[in-house]
C-alpha cells in the first residue's frame, strides 16, 4: 500500500502478508519512498488506471517494492478525482488478473480511497481542535495575567494613597 504523503512527494509504505489459515495478517511500516516520475506507482497516480505489471516492470530499491515477486496489479486510489495513493496486489508468476479480478481490486481502491479520506478530514478535525485549544489556552493565561496586572495596579493605587497620607502628616 502506497500512499501519497501530504507533500505529494513522498509515499507512505505499509506492506500486508498474506496470513496463514487462523492468524492475522502482518502489516509491515516502512520508511517514505520517494514518489519516482516515471515508475510505475506514478503512472497509476497519474493515469488514475489500473496496470498488470510483470515482475521485471516492478520498480526495486525499497525494500517494501515487489520487484522480483511475480505478476502485480498497480490499482490506484482515487477520491473526488484525486490520486491519494496506489496498492498493489502481488501473485505468482503464472497468475492471470482477469478482468472480474480487477474490477474487484477497483471495487476495494474506491472504499480505500473512502478510508483515506476520512482518516483525512479527522487528522485536520483533529489538528484544528489542538489549534483552537492551545489558542483559548493561551487567551486564558493572557486574560489571567491581565487580571493580575490591574489588580497589582489598584494595589499599588491604594497603597499610593495611603502613603501619600503618610507623607503629607510626615512633612506637616
Amino acid at each position: 500500500l502506497f500512499i501519497v504523503r501530504r507533500d505529494g512527494n513522498h509515499f507512505s509504505v505499509r506492506t500486508i502478508d498474506r496470513p496463514a489459515p487462523g492468524e492475522s495478517p502482518v502489516v509491515r511500516l516502512y520508511e517514505p519512498m520517494p514518489v519516482t516520475p516515471g515508475s510505475p506507482y506514478a503512472k497509476a497516480l497519474e493515469s488514475q488506471e489500473t496496470a498488470v505489471l510483470e515482475a521485471e516492470e516492478m520498480p526495486g530499491g525499497h525494500p517494501a517494492t515487489l520487484e522480483g515477486r511475480g505478476r502485480s496489479a498497480v490499482v490506484p486510489i482515487v477520491a473526488d478525482h484525486t490520486a491519494m495513493g496506489v496498492f498493489v496486489v502481488t501473485g505468482l508468476e503464472a497468475m492471470v488478473f482477469r478482468e472480474r479480478d480487477l474490477d474487484l481490486l477497483r471495487d476495494l481502491a474506491a472504499h480505500m480511497a473512502i478510508s483515506l479520506k476520512n482518516a483525512r478530514v479527522f487528522q485536520d478535525l483533529e489538528r484544528a481542535y489542538r489549534e483552537l485549544k492551545d489558542a483559548k489556552d493561551r487567551l486564558v493565561r493572557s486574560e489571567k495575567l491581565q487580571g493580575l496586572g490591574e489588580m497589582a495596579a489598584r494595589v499599588a493605587h491604594d497603597f499610593n494613597n495611603v502613603l501619600s497620607a503618610i507623607l503629607g502628616r510626615a512633612q506637616m
